[in-house]
Parts: structure tokens; C-alpha cells; sequence
């Protein structure tokens, strides 16, 4: 049950955008209306076939403990069966940010410098997208300190979610494609479009790096771009596009 509660905790955890939001019961209170059944019964076991007790009671608990660790309450949710054999989880979290530390993909500036927490690419093979850590902590210290100018997360693919960037703030971003740190396995031409690796792509202002370094003391942190002006687009060190070569990431 840790690769369900990796997979669909932490990926809901991940902040919109990768803005500084924190969930909140009250809010998912007004949403949901449906209590969630600790003591699980024959009827609900049958909707999941091949799974057993064990594994909803596993799933309960494994949903209990993310939550406590990053201070979620678990207040509602159902189960449905499938016409076929296999299991669905499905979550989602409602929060709130703080006005004064909501940080965009929108607010980047010609000049500003273009960082990356973690590592990136084979999040598949490596097991990467079923067993990670939310950066929380990370999106929470570059929003409220300043630091951040225009932030999301990769979960489509570096390349994809850059793009995303670009066009929210109207710029170029050009990408050092040697600079970008590959988790272990991980191939630079594909790891650009992977996909699934939940980590923070985001703008710092020039005159803010240093005190950046200085102070950071968190997940690794790579600087692999600069943000420049021009048509949205995503290019690397020469000018030329990475967005026309071929699949940039996940498509929804």
C-alpha cells in the first residue's frame, strides 16, 4: 500500500502551480459530504475485487499517516467498483494560500534565473512517481521569502510544464540541457520529457540568487536556465527550440 499512498497522496499533495497553499478541512468540509468508513464491511470489500480487508485496511491507514504528516485531515471520500479486475484511488485536497505569498507561473521577468529542485528523468523505471516527497517545504521557503517569482511543478515533463511557464509569463526560457541534474538511469534527451518527477521548476530574480544560496538548506537545487524576452518558447543555449523535436511530455 505504499505505492498507492505515494502515488495518489503525494501527487495531489503537490502544490497548484506550485504555489504556497496549505490544505485545510474546513474548506474540503463545505466539498464533501460522505464520511469515510473505518470499519470496513463485506459490501465495501466486494467492490474491490482481490484486494481483501487487509489491503483497505492498509489503504486507510496509509492515507491516515500522509495525512498526519503533512497536516491533512482525511474528513471524506467513497469507493465504486470497476467493470473489470483492478483497483482505483482517487483523492483530492482543497487548501488555501496566503495572498501576500501566492506565487504564479506568471510572474517571471527577462533576466530572472531558472532553477529546478531534486533530480530529473526515469521517474518510471526507478519507482521515482510511486515513492517521492511532496515539496512542500521547498515551494512554502521560495514563496514566503520571496525568493520565487513564477513557480509550478513537473509532473508532465520539463520541457512540457517549461512551456507552461513561458506562455504564462510571455518569454523565452532557455535551458542548459547539460545542466539539468538526471536522477540515476535517466537518459538527458529523454528525462527532458519523462515526466512524473514532482519537482519544482521556478524563477529567482537576479539580485536575489546569492542571498538564495546562502541561505538554502533543503532538497538539491540546480540553476539550469535564464528567462529572457521574446515569443513563449523554450530554447536551449544556441536559440533553437527543444519544443519542436519530437514529444515534449504528457499530454492531458
Amino acid at each position: 500500500m505504499r505505492v498507492i499512498t505515494g502515488t495518489a497522496r503525494g501527487t495531489n499533495l503537490k502544490t497548484p502551480e506550485g504555489m504556497n497553499t496549505r490544505p485545510t478541512a474546513d474548506r474540503v468540509k463545505e466539498a464533501l459530504f460522505n464520511v469515510i468508513q473505518y470499519e470496513i464491511r463485506g459490501e465495501v470489500l466486494d467492490l474491490f475485487a482481490g484486494t481483501g480487508q487487509l489491503g483497505i485496511e492498509a489503504l486507510s491507514r496509509g492515507a491516515a499517516e500522509a495525512g498526519k504528516r503533512f497536516g491533512v485531515s482525511v474528513i471524506g471520500g467513497d469507493l465504486a467498483s470497476l467493470p473489470a479486475e483492478g483497483e482505483v484511488a482517487s483523492l483530492t485536497i482543497l487548501g488555501e494560500a496566503d495572498a501576500a505569498a501566492f506565487t504564479l507561473r506568471s510572474g517571471a521577468k527577462p533576466g530572472d534565473l531558472l532553477y529546478v529542485t531534486g533530480e530529473i528523468g526515469n521517474s518510471l523505471a526507478s519507482g521515482h512517481h510511486l515513492d517521492f516527497e511532496p515539496r512542500l517545504a521547498e515551494g512554502r521557503f521560495l514563496a514566503e521569502n520571496g525568493f520565487a517569482s513564477a513557480m509550478l511543478d513537473i509532473s508532465d515533463g520539463l520541457l512540457l510544464d517549461a512551456e507552461r511557464l513561458a506562455k504564462a509569463s510571455r518569454l523565452r526560457l532557455c535551458i542548459d540541457p547539460a545542466a539539468v541534474p538526471l536522477r540515476a538511469g535517466a537518459e538527458r534527451e529523454s528525462a527532458l520529457s519523462d515526466g512524473e518527477d514532482y519537482e519544482l521548476l521556478f524563477t529567482v530574480p537576479p539580485g536575489r540568487e546569492e542571498e538564495l544560496k546562502q541561505v538554502w538548506k533543503l532538497t538539491k537545487l540546480t540553476r539550469i536556465g535564464v528567462a529572457e524576452p521574446g515569443e513563449p518558447d523554450v530554447c536551449d543555449c544556441s536559440g533553437r527550440s527543444l519544443l519542436r523535436n519530437g514529444k515534449c511530455g504528457y499530454e492531458h
